[in-house]
């Protein structure tokens, strides 16, 4: 009898903690595609955690909107920080703490907050208004699409999607860029008008790519994840090989995928392609290519000054943080601010050591 329980305590501690959280606003702005593919999904009846697309969709969007934001990330983990929680409430709590304040923590396998991200996005769908800029992108989109043979009419398109900066736009011009649709000199502009939105079509690019529904690979995309140093650049190229390695159509796209990698300045690169060869799920035309690659490359430049440096940074100021909210929870409140100190010297707005300096000088336990 005792292990119901402890079941029933966890299971009222999920919604005490679900509560605390209810009405969190993750700020995501009324053109993002997941409220777009989220509405589509809704209108053809698959808003379940038993479709695939929907759960992919959520995880995406989880990864957009909480795991890249240590603003966000700081804000929730304050909220539960700050409550007065006990038994199962305050297990549940912590584990949830824990999560959002490690970097390194998958927060798509947090049930609390997917289910409260999913609320959200609902909510926040309810309440959208509609847009006169997001017209004026339709329109400039309609008549991209609608432009074949008419070079006057895709100029006349790109001048209205380079001058508007949304993620709308940028999702409309990263479709442009990944499929032959313009003149040579018409899709350059319209790539360098994609990279100067960078960050914008991150989420959606890499969200269309996880299912691999393409029948032609976008090599347009992946160079510009080279050239923007895309964290996951060398990942998705690897999948792009485990999901289409074995498919004669798509070899020459992987060799020109191949070729493209050989610029990315990712410090692990050859690791990975090493782990790639020694991996099972490779087809003998893809190990083909991966040994081509290996043979072939010369590292492109030091990684200091890439998204790679600004993530081990970014790391190592997480690491101390952590280390003093540990010192925080262990009752050594003087060494946890003293701690916390030394890394707002780092960086003075680091949004963790700012909520928990505010927490412990609360007086919270």
């Amino acid at each position: 009898m005792p292990q119901p329980r402890k079941s029933s305590g966890i299971v009222e501690g999920v919604e005490q903690t679900a509560a605390l959280l209810a009405g969190a606003d993750y700020n995501i702005p009324p053109e993002d595609f997941v409220l777009y593919e989220m509405h589509r999904l809704i209108e053809e009846d698959r808003a379940s955690f038993d479709d695939a697309e929907f759960r992919n969709l959520i995880d995406e969007g989880i990864r957009a909107h909480i795991q890249g934001s240590h603003e966000i990330r700081a804000r929730l983990a304050g909220i539960l920080r700050s409550a007065e929680l006990k038994g199962g409430a305050y297990l549940v709590a912590m584990r949830v703490v824990h999560a959002l304040e490690d970097l390194e923590a998958d927060l798509c396998n947090v049930a609390v907050l997917v289910r409260n991200y999913t609320g959200y996005l609902v909510w926040r769908l309810e309440n959208l208004e509609e847009s006169a800029t997001d017209e004026k992108v339709t329109t400039a989109a309609d008549l991209l699409f609608e432009s074949t043979g008419n070079r006057e009419a895709a100029e006349t398109a790109l001048d209205t999607l380079c001058s508007i900066s949304s993620p709308v736009s940028a999702r409309v011009l990263a479709h442009a860029v990944s499929e032959p649709l313009l003149d040579e000199d018409l899709e350059t502009r319209a790539f360098a008008a994609l990279k100067a939105s960078w960050p914008l079509p991150r989420h959606y690019m890499i969200y269309s790519l996880r299912e691999h529904p393409h029948e032609d690979i976008p090599l347009r995309w992946f160079q510009l994840f080279v050239e923007v140093d895309e964290l996951t650049t060398a990942d998705l190229v690897l999948e792009e090989l485990r999901a289409h390695g074995d498919t004669r159509a798509h070899f020459e796209d992987l060799a020109a995928l191949m070729e493209t990698l050989h610029s990315c300045r990712d410090p692990e690169l050859e690791d990975k392609v090493l782990d790639a060869v020694n991996s099972p799920s490779m087809s003998a035309s893809a190990l083909s290519l991966l040994r081509k690659f290996l043979e072939e490359h010369r590292p492109s430049g030091n990684a200091v000054g890439s998204s790679w440096g600004q993530r081990d940074r970014a790391l190592a100021l997480n690491r101390q943080y952590l280390s003093a909210a540990a010192l925080f929870e262990q009752g050594k409140k003087e060494e946890a601010l003293q701690s916390l100190e030394n890394a707002l010297n780092v960086d003075p707005n680091y949004p963790f050591a700012l909520m928990l300096r505010r927490v412990i000088q609360a007086g919270r336990p």
